[in-house]
């Protein structure tokens, strides 16, 4: 699967959206430096639904990553796109 970063960043957005729906209203304005759980206030649940929706959503596995460590959006993209990468 070839992506650009715009677009995974979209589909990221999505995911976000199927979490909370309230989070985008809260936060009209979301960018690769809004971090997941300071600023959006993820719970555990919420990551855990993220991390399964990135998986499905990309066609990738997360078994070796550590979820918490990916502190922003930004991270979150550069490893959806490394996995991205692996996967071509």
């Amino acid at each position: 699967m070839n992506m650009d970063r715009e677009t995974v960043f979209e589909k990221l957005v999505d995911i976000i959206r199927f979490t909370d729906e309230s989070l985008l209203r809260r936060f009209p304005v979301i960018d690769e430096s809004t971090r997941i759980l300071e600023d959006l206030g993820f719970t555990s649940i919420a990551m855990l639904y993220m991390s399964v929706s990135i998986e499905e959503m990309f066609s990738i596995r997360l078994d070796d990553v550590n979820i918490w460590d990916l502190h922003t959006l930004g991270d979150t993209i550069d490893m959806i796109l490394g996995k991205l990468k692996l996967t071509r």
